[in-house]
């Protein structure tokens, strides 16, 4: 059991603290020093809550309305699963990060009318005078935007954040549809090319934030499992399925969940990279001959290290 000593907080313990450089300094600690032994950067993947997403019903020139939000959802909840680092745990009050935005504005052009269908931030565009149309007409995809961000539910900070439209994404496509087998927001993004550019648009959003500096600063967290006597290898309590692969850099921090002491703080206790990796854990071994696992204890936090400077 890890001991937590008693400060008596005298005029030149004061005095100290005051002066050092930060706190773990102030407590005798060693901070978080960059690695001087080969490894990779940690990127074990993250898991998201997807918020609602919410956009304006809209009417077609048949009559019908079309109602996306249901199909949008379950396209950008499919693609989020299929990213390199990201998955999703829908309804999960108790996830810490959140990645909420959608589909901004989407406008389809019916040549024929010379009518636009769907929405922008202004709302659903307005179908007047054309109510009842049949036949077969050309559509053509002239605005497609979409913008998402990954805040954390605790702090409220938006760690990424990215946005594609139709240009950047090259989503722009013209299709010849029969009107009257139009009758879902289902048959519209299936009997077009449409489910198809939203997919690609949702891919290219999620290919930007995984390839963003700031993705090795999202909350992650996992736990040490066991550690071995002599300091030589600790268990994590995330593996395989969590991403984690040979040679990961973490570091790893005391926790004071188990400690009802006041004086408890969590302190950095060693930087440490992944040896072997199994489904759900993995061992660890001291990083340099300056990490000691010897106060390393089941319970205590394992944190991914970011490696490079933040942009």
């Amino acid at each position: 059991m890890r001991a937590y000593p008693f400060f008596r907080l005298t005029t030149l313990t004061l005095l100290l603290f005051s002066f050092s450089s930060s706190p773990a300094e102030a407590f005798g600690t060693r901070a978080p020093q960059t690695p001087n032994t080969s490894g990779v950067q940690a990127i074990p993947i993250r898991t998201l809550d997807l918020a609602h997403v919410t956009v304006p019903a809209f009417y077609l020139p048949n009559g019908n309305r079309v109602d996306m939000n249901t199909d949008l959802k379950a396209i950008v909840d499919s693609q989020i699963n299929q990213s390199r680092y990201f998955r999703t745990v829908n309804g999960n009050p108790m996830n810490r990060l959140v990645i909420t935005g959608g589909i901004t504005s989407l406008e389809l052009d019916i040549l024929e009318l010379g009518l636009k269908i769907g929405w922008n931030p202004a709302g659903a565009l307005p179908v007047i005078g054309q109510i009842g149309v049949s036949g077969e007409v050309n559509l053509k995809l002239s605005n497609l935007s979409m913008d998402f961000k990954i805040y954390d539910r605790v702090t409220r900070e938006t760690y990424l954040a990215s946005y594609t439209n139709e240009t950047l994404s090259n989503l722009k496509f013209q299709v010849k549809v029969e009107v009257s087998q139009i009758g879902t927001s289902l048959d519209l993004l299936t009997k077009t090319r449409l489910s198809e550019a939203i997919r690609r648009a949702t891919n290219d959003i999620m290919l930007k934030l995984e390839n963003s500096a700031g993705l090795h600063y999202l909350p992650w967290e996992a736990r040490v499992l066991g550690a071995d006597e002599g300091g030589e290898k600790i268990t994590i309590s995330a593996g395989g399925r969590q991403g984690i692969k040979n040679n990961f850099i973490f570091s790893i921090y005391s926790s004071c969940e188990a400690n009802s002491s006041v004086l408890c703080y969590e302190r950095f206790l060693a930087d440490v990279k992944v040896t072997n990796t199994a489904v759900e854990s993995a061992d660890a071994a001291p990083l340099s001959s300056n990490d000691s696992l010897k106060m390393v204890y089941p319970g205590d936090k394992v944190f991914v290290k970011p490696l490079a400077a933040r942009r």
